[in-house]
């Protein structure tokens, strides 16, 4: 009788355990019902959910700058990361042409992401990479994906006129590249002494938020040696300009330039061989998508 209750009360307990396994399994079926199904690409322009996101504190600089040369005060990056302008009527100042590129890249059928790549070799600055055809196999909807690379930790490499500085900040270098990825705008020819077409659509942002403008795609290498340690660099540089009316006639107007330079093997992707052909051993260089 005593063995007949022993195994009784094993088999009570056999089917207890039975019927929590059964309903933990039910509860998390239940609870993973409800999460949203997190698509690694989706229209629009977001923070990557492919790898390399951007950390809090750089979303808060791309959101900070894009808010100041658009002029949109609502524009924020919402929870699942993607860029949001909730009164496109609520305007305190910046660009037309800022606010046109912007919109167009929040309302695109494409999905653009956007990933922290800081202290690359590849990447100067930003790069747009080769984009992708997705296609989600369980709705059958298909997409164009570009992912936009951006390198923080090269703009802490940059030195001289804080007017160019400011004419080339990380919320530059990613409007750069939303030209390229949303109006499929080109860069000049390596060795062509231009802006070319992305950089001129840039530079008309520049010159509605007063900031000097950008005269050509390519940056001037040189050589520099460092007095303390005896050692040579290649240094780059690019020129900015700015341009303002004469008040006594509308043909003839005054310019001034500024200086934007970096030890260009600080900064990856620059190419740092040069040339001997002018008086001034300088050569032109590409910076890998920016």
């Amino acid at each position: 009788m005593k063995l007949q209750r022993i195994r009784q009360a094993v088999v009570c307990v056999a089917l207890v355990i039975v019927f929590l396994i059964g309903l933990s399994r039910f509860c998390s079926l239940s609870t993973n019902a409800q999460q949203p199904v997190v698509e690694p690409y989706a229209p629009g322009l977001r923070n990557s959910a492919v790898g390399h996101p951007l950390s809090v504190e750089e979303m808060l600089v791309v959101q900070t700058q894009l808010r100041q040369k658009t002029g949109f005060v609502q524009l924020h990056f919402d929870e699942a990361g993607f860029l949001k302008i909730e009164n496109r009527s609520h305007i305190d100042g910046g660009s037309a042409l800022a606010r046109k590129l912007v919109l167009a890249a929040a309302d695109s059928k494409k999905s653009i992401n956007l990933q922290s790549h800081n202290r690359s070799l590849k990447v100067s600055f930003a790069r747009l990479t080769r984009g992708i055809n997705w296609a989600n196999l369980r709705t059958g909807v298909q997409l164009d994906a570009e992912i936009i690379e951006l390198d923080f930790d090269d703009f802490n490499h940059l030195h001289g006129d804080q007017k160019a500085v400011e004419a080339f900040d990380p919320g530059f270098a990613l409007l750069h590249e939303l030209g390229h990825a949303v109006l499929e705008l080109r860069d000049s020819a390596p060795r062509a002494k231009t802006a070319g077409d992305c950089e001129a659509y840039i530079n008309g942002i520049r010159r509605e938020l007063g900031i000097p403008q950008r005269r050509h795609y390519t940056a001037d290498l040189y050589r520099r040696a460092r007095f303390q340690s005896g050692l040579t660099i290649t240094v780059a540089e690019l020129t900015f300009e700015e341009t303002s009316t004469s008040a006594h006639t509308e043909k003839h107007g005054s310019s001034r330039r500024f200086y934007l330079r970096w030890d260009a093997q600080q900064v990856g992707g620059a190419r740092t061989t040069l040339r001997s052909t002018d008086r001034k051993r300088k050569a032109r260089a590409g910076l890998a998508g920016l």
